[in-house]
């Protein structure tokens, strides 16, 4: 596509308010949103045969179904027939799937219902590719390309250690979902997620002075000042293939005695969660000289987000942004707990993230009016010729912060300073890429 080449400055961190643009967008749907992978939901919400529910992927509108033959299948959410979708809901159980249109039917396996088994044209459209990463299922658009573990690239590490924790039992899903809406380009609450740290003490210093009056500990599981201990954001896949950023990425004791210092206001058991998670890290990663304790929020290219991880205290949020035009996004957000936490901690960890992340806690609210602002700006005839600007840590660009003596083994990815801009940088250099070559491998 013409002219993106010259929106993305990486040279000098500014990104053209045109990448915002009406024209931009209708071309992401395809060359972004056609070719990569996107999350559409977890095994554990379709576990029965019969189970589905619905997403989407960019603007398409996707179902997860689980099959009477026991296999989780995705299709695109619209009647052979009618085009209309033939699932109206966000979630159920069906032992057929019906269109409201004209009551055409089909099985779980998508199939037609009294039509010929080979006539495909009667099927549901599956989505072409589907595929499971520690319960995480991902869809893509694209017949062909890279696989998700090559997608994934070296974020696996984080989301093995820090996130599925499968040894010592792995995520339980939370009932419900939030969906909401937020003001704003689809990039911009993606980039912020995977590289904006900055904006926290300033955006959110309401809520961080709770934490410095100590009037709701349950919602702020942090130390807080006290941290001594060193905290540092990730860039993985930085400029050689998919870009994902990780913030709040934690070594060092100060945030393991804080989770202590909470669960033993709770209970023993508790405490002996607390251990359990921090040992069997230190187990799997014995072999490294350092290592994070935790990293709390992070992006996985281009809208798959991770929120509320850097505590034993506090429940996962996964979050979806949904493009839906060039200055509007709709958000799917799912919580989990730890399946193996005693229930006392379980719901400690669930009353942290709905307070906090969500679409009426405490930090999320602070983010929609700075979107809503950034939204009603950015198509302005003034605004329009300002570019974005994401320059900070350019002059120190690419360079790993960690002492040499961590670094023989090292944990994946560039190591960086907790403040920079470095991720988003890289973010806008992939989406380049994708925009002006439509091949998603990097550059």
């Amino acid at each position: 596509m013409s002219g993106i080449m010259d929106m993305v400055h990486l040279d000098t961190g500014l990104v053209d308010c045109a990448a915002y643009s009406p024209e931009v967008y209708v071309e992401e749907l395809d060359r972004v949103f056609g070719r990569t992978w996107i999350f559409v939901g977890h095994v554990a919400q379709v576990p029965r045969p019969g189970d589905f529910v619905t997403g989407w992927i960019g603007e398409t509108p996707v179902a997860l179904v689980h099959g009477g033959d026991g296999a989780i299948r995705g299709f695109v959410n619209r009647c052979a027939t009618s085009q209309r979708p033939f699932l109206a809901y966000d979630a159920g159980h069906l032992d057929r799937l019906t269109c409201p249109a004209h009551r055409r039917g089909y099985d779980t396996l998508g199939r037609r219902l009294g039509s010929e088994p080979a006539d495909d044209a009667a099927c549901l459209t599956p989505v072409p590719r589907l595929s499971v990463y520690g319960g995480l299922v991902f869809g893509s658009l694209a017949g062909s390309g890279e696989t998700l573990e090559e997608h994934l690239g070296e974020a696996r590490w984080y989301l093995d250690n820090y996130v599925l924790r499968e040894d010592i039992g792995g995520l339980q899903l939370l009932p419900g979902v939030q969906r909401y809406r937020m003001p704003g380009n689809w990039k911009l609450l993606a980039e912020n997620f995977a590289g904006d740290d900055y904006h926290v003490a300033i955006t959110h210093a309401s809520v961080l002075s709770l934490r410095a009056q100590q009037v709701e500990p349950r919602i702020i599981n942090s130390p807080g000042r006290q941290a001594t201990d060193p905290i540092f954001s990730v860039a993985t896949g930085y400029r050689h293939g998919v870009p994902h950023g990780l913030l709040e990425v934690r070594v060092g004791d100060d945030f393991y005695n804080h989770d202590l210092m909470r669960a033993q206001t709770i209970s023993p058991r508790a405490v002996d969660w607390v251990n359990t998670r921090k040992d069997a890290v230190d187990r799997r990663l014995a072999h490294l000289p350092a290592k994070p304790y935790s990293f709390h929020v992070g992006n996985l290219f281009p809208t798959f987000s991770i929120i509320g991880n850097g505590t034993s205290l506090e429940a996962v949020g996964l979050l979806v942004w949904h493009p839906r035009g060039p200055n509007e996004t709709a958000v799917t957000q799912l919580g989990f707990v730890d399946a193996g936490a005693p229930l006392e901690l379980q719901e400690q960890m669930a009353f942290a993230l709905s307070h906090q992340q969500a679409a009426a806690g405490v930090f999320a609210p602070d983010d929609h009016e700075n979107f809503e602002r950034l939204a009603k700006s950015v198509q302005t005839a003034v605004a329009r010729t300002v570019p974005f600007n994401y320059e900070m840590g350019l002059a120190d660009e690419g360079r790993d912060v960690r002492p040499p003596e961590w670094q023989d083994p090292a944990w994946p990815g560039l190591v960086l300073p907790r403040f920079t801009e470095l991720i988003q940088r890289d973010f806008y250099r992939y989406w380049m890429t994708l925009m002006t070559t439509g091949a998603g491998n990097g550059a």
